[in-house]
């Protein structure tokens, strides 16, 4: 009698123990940023390099094949050459868990949800309209570079609040460059 078989918890739970999934499959690869780089086991790969696993969610490819797979489950079966109900078996019983449908209690959700963050509040708080103080004071020059060849003001709704300056400096050696815009925001 065929089983259904939960995917989703079996990938769920991968994700959690993806080091240990990947050094069991894939030994002797290298963390580089949030990827997995290893040789390919399945073709004669040489050294690392165009063959990786994501390690934020198990997609996964070997980019001078094109070979490439959305999750770990497909990342087990295109190693054991299986297919994806023997590879949820197979990752299922590497995890201790059992990955049929109805084997679990669902009332708690596989895993657990993200904590909500709180964006960080801002260092300042932006007045608005500009003070006029604040307008006069808004530079026409800058150090290391002068007076600039031109500058456009950017106005708001009401014609008179500069927004935004673009200043354009045609005589800088910035970088060796020969022209240097710079944009200042209010």
């Amino acid at each position: 009698m065929n089983q259904k078989l939960d995917f989703r918890l079996v990938n769920d739970r991968a994700l959690q123990s993806i080091d240990s999934v990947l050094n069991s499959w894939l030994p002797g690869g290298k963390r580089q940023g949030s990827e997995y780089v290893v040789a390919n086991p399945v073709r004669t790969d040489s050294r690392p390099g165009s063959f990786s696993i994501n390690l934020n969610n198990g997609v996964w490819c070997d980019f001078a094949t094109n070979d490439k797979g959305g999750d770990l489950i497909a990342l087990v079966a295109y190693l054991d050459r299986t297919k994806n109900g023997e590879a949820c078996k197979t990752l299922g019983q590497f995890l201790g868990i059992d990955s049929a449908i109805g084997a679990h209690d669902h009332t708690q959700p596989s895993t657990p949800p993200p904590p909500k963050l709180k964006p960080p509040s801002p260092d300042f708080e932006p007045v608005r309209p500009v003070p006029a103080s604040a307008l006069k004071s808004c530079p026409t020059s800058i150090r290391n570079l002068g007076k600039p060849s031109m500058y456009w003001d950017y106005l708001g709704e009401d014609g008179k609040e500069i927004l935004l300056r673009v200043m354009r400096f045609d005589n800088a050696t910035a970088n060796g460059r020969p022209k240097v815009l710079i944009c200042i925001q209010y």
